[in-house]
Formats: C-alpha cells, sequence, structure tokens
C-alpha cells in the first residue's frame, strides 16, 4: 500500500510540474499569438511595397523602357509598360493580385489551436489530480469510518460480555 501511494506522490508531483510548465507555455503562445496577428496586420503594407517594387523594377531595368532612370520626370504611363514583364500589375493576373492580397485574411492562426491544445491539457491534468485528491479524501474517510466500527464492535463485545460501564454512554461519539 505504502509504494502505490508512494508512486501516487511521485506521479502528483510530476504532473503539477507538467502543469505550470504548460501554464508558462500559454503565456508564450499568447505572445506568439499576438504577434501573428500583428505581422499579419502588416502584410497589406508590405503588398503594397511589393508592387511599388516591381513597378520600379520594370521601369529600371526592361529593355523596353530605358528614359526612366529613376527621374520621376521621365516616369511613362502604366499603359504603356510590358504587361509581359509585370506580375502583380498586369491585367492578365488580377487573380493573382486578389489571392495575394487576401492571403493573410485566409490563413488560420497555428497558436489558437496550439492555446487551445495546451488549455486541454491542463484540464486534463487539473482532472487527474482532482482524482487522485479525492481518492486520498475517501480513503481518510474510510479509515475514520473503519476505526469507529472496529471501536464500536469492541464496545458491543464489552456490552455482551456484562462489561457494560456508565461511560460508555457518555462516550458515545454520535
Amino acid at each position: 500500500m505504502t509504494r502505490s501511494l508512494n508512486d501516487i506522490m511521485k506521479f502528483t508531483a510530476t504532473a503539477k510540474r507538467m502543469q505550470s510548465f504548460l501554464i508558462k507555455f500559454i503565456d508564450y503562445i499568447t505572445i506568439m499569438h499576438k504577434k501573428y496577428e500583428e505581422n499579419n496586420a502588416r502584410a497589406s503594407s508590405l503588398n503594397k511595397f511589393l508592387y511599388e517594387y516591381e513597378l520600379h523594377s520594370v521601369l529600371t531595368y526592361s529593355p523596353k523602357i530605358n528614359t526612366y532612370l529613376g527621374s520621376q520626370e521621365n516616369l511613362p504611363e502604366k499603359s504603356q509598360l510590358p504587361e509581359e514583364q509585370l506580375l502583380f500589375q498586369n491585367t492578365k493576373n488580377t487573380e493573382l493580385k486578389a489571392d495575394f492580397d487576401n492571403l493573410p485574411n485566409a490563413l488560420t492562426n497555428p497558436f489558437i489551436n496550439v492555446k487551445m491544445w495546451l488549455k486541454y491539457e491542463i484540464l486534463e491534468i487539473d482532472a487527474i489530480l482532482e482524482t487522485i485528491d479525492k481518492r486520498h479524501e475517501l480513503e481518510k474517510r474510510r479509515s475514520a469510518r473503519h476505526s469507529k466500527r472496529i471501536d464500536d464492535l469492541k464496545e458491543l463485545n464489552n456490552l455482551q460480555n456484562d462489561k457494560f460501564m456508565i461511560g460508555s454512554i457518555f462516550m458515545s461519539k454520535d
């Protein structure tokens, strides 16, 4: 009995350490979740920068347009740009640009799932620890009832053997 009780106590200590680790882990995941959302919010500005970079690159390096050379005065109209060299500004690729713009909204934050998984793990550990505590309480109550029953049987035996004492009336625990 003591060996199994010792094993239960070791397991309880380990489970409590795991629980505290998981709680700290949730704190880190919460930070990562927020950072992911912040980065997603910045994605549209990054996309705009990418579109401007594409235009700048085509204007600067295209062999068909060599008048730009970084000067705003020589900037050609968008209709004059060679569409086959454009990826996002190409009228034939409007779906690509729309998909790229909607990409942050289409992605699911993976830290939401990790956080939920950690919460479920903590709840499972709570349930196990509560079960162990309730078992311990039940064992205490069973032991107390067993002791009381033995005392009552001794008193009954004394009464049956004519060893009735006045004190036994006042010593009653009920």
